[in-house]
């Protein structure tokens, strides 16, 4: 039934007819299909993006290829290269201290204050000194020396070895000479047989004749015995007299020294230790202070691989890993050494030049090996590691009916070489895939992931 009015206002009620009916009914399931459909697809966008903002967002980067100049980092002790040492002559007091470790100070700067006293090496020197000069005179005196020698001794007049051979030479060349005459002699008493007078005045001639040159040879020999003892006694006296002539010398060295109050530095540079505090009792010539030349460079020393090593050259200027805590910092690899705890590594020595590192100083340094040419670059942030190995998440793209779906796939890659940014690898690739760089949260391989925004893929 429905209602239609006239032109006098008059309402009429009239029956809709089977077929009208069955087309609106129909014309409603169709209206309430599309609005399910419309609903559906709302509910279906929206929850799309509530998902979408669940995962996690990740910026990506292609791979690429180019060269990379790896850097062999390491940290070393700074130690001197040319360190001086300032000792201390004597046992003596330490007075007082005027400077510290880490003091820089010029040639001439006071570092001990010592108490005037008299060393005990000085007065052990004077009495040792005493003993030799004892000993000498009594040589002298003993009796192995003639008057002339004596004289011609203390005149400074030494005989030298030349003399002394030629003088023994010349008595040995005599007695010689007189042993010879004795066996003639004894030979011709000897073949006189006869016993008649002119035998026996023969006789009597020859061993007068071997009497004499017995008598030459017994005097001779006395002769060259004085001689060889005076030789012997020359000979000992000289070398005390050389120790009298040193032990003279250090009393006079001992008693300048001993005169001094001060101990001062030797060369201008920095105080890099102190060995003494006041009222210490310093040692005989022992290490009392050490000062690293004004200018002089630090070595900085730290093992590495051989491999690594293979790609450095001596005269390479190195950096600071903490550059940014000096201001005046400049480093030179020295040389490369093997290393005597590992064969399989080289110790690199550095020269470090810088005001404000002091020696024992811990020092991180950085050096650039030679550039390569790679085919894998990746950025360092996109290399991850677990007890698998290291390992790359690349974005692979898979089609869906509300758009393209973005998934982390894992790559084992190996890593070749590094600088400060970017790393080359070795890995299964083909060279144009996106590596993830950064992420909001932590990715898994085959997890789902949205692009940054700025992201081109």
């Amino acid at each position: 039934m429905y209602q239609i009015e006239d032109n006098n206002g008059y309402v009429t009620e009239v029956e809709e007819s089977s077929d009208k009916k069955k087309a609106t009914r129909k014309d409603r399931i169709k209206t309430a299909i599309i609005i399910f459909l419309v609903i559906m697809l709302v509910l279906t966008f929206f929850s799309n993006t509530i998902m979408n903002h669940s995962l996690s967002q990740v910026s990506v980067q292609y791979v690429t290829s180019g060269e990379i100049t790896p850097k062999v980092r390491g940290t070393g002790q700074a130690e001197i290269t040319n360190p001086y040492k300032v000792t201390i002559s004597g046992t003596r007091t330490v007075r007082s201290v005027a400077v510290k470790v880490g003091d820089t100070v010029q040639k001439g700067d006071m570092i001990y204050r010592l108490r005037k006293t008299s060393s005990t090496e000085l007065e052990e020197a004077k009495k040792n000194l005493t003993t030799l000069e004892t000993e000498y005179e009594k040589d002298m005196f003993s009796g192995a020396l003639s008057d002339a020698d004596i004289y011609r001794i203390r005149q400074g007049n030494w005989r030298s070895t030349d003399a002394m051979q030629s003088q023994l030479s010349d008595v040995n060349g005599r007695l010689a000479n007189a042993e010879a005459n004795v066996a003639s002699a004894k030979n011709k008493v000897n073949s006189i047989t006869g016993t008649g007078k002119k035998a026996q005045k023969e006789k009597a001639a020859a061993e007068a004749t071997l009497s004499t040159w017995e008598n030459a040879v017994e005097t001779i020999t006395a002769e060259r015995e004085k001689l060889i003892a005076s030789i012997s006694a020359e000979i000992d006296l000289r070398a005390k007299y050389d120790q009298i002539e040193e032990a003279r010398a250090q009393v006079e060295s001992l008693e300048k020294k001993d005169t001094r109050t001060k101990v001062t530095a030797p060369i201008s540079g920095k105080i890099v230790s102190l060995n003494y505090s006041a009222g210490d009792e310093t040692s005989q010539d022992t290490e009392a202070a050490v000062i690293q030349p004004e200018g002089s460079a630090l070595a900085v020393q730290f093992s590495v691989t051989k491999e690594q090593a293979a790609n450095l050259k001596t005269g390479t200027a190195a950096e600071a890993q903490n550059a940014w805590y000096y201001e005046n910092f400049s480093a030179r690899l020295e040389a490369i050494n093997r290393d005597p705890e590992n064969k399989d590594n080289r110790i690199l020595v550095f020269s470090v030049v810088c005001p404000e590192v002091e020696v024992g100083d811990n020092i991180g340094l950085t050096v650039p090996q030679n550039s390569v040419y790679y085919d894998y670059i990746v950025p360092n942030s996109a290399i991850h590691e677990d007890n698998q190995g290291k390992f790359i998440l690349i974005v692979e793209s898979k089609q869906s009916p509300l758009g393209n779906r973005y998934v982390a796939s894992r790559v084992n890659v190996d890593v070749l070489a590094s600088d400060e940014s970017v790393s080359a690898i070795s890995a299964i690739l083909l060279g144009y895939e996106y590596v993830i760089t950064n992420a909001t949260k932590p990715v898994s391989a085959g997890e789902q992931v949205r692009l940054a925004e700025d992201a081109d893929v």
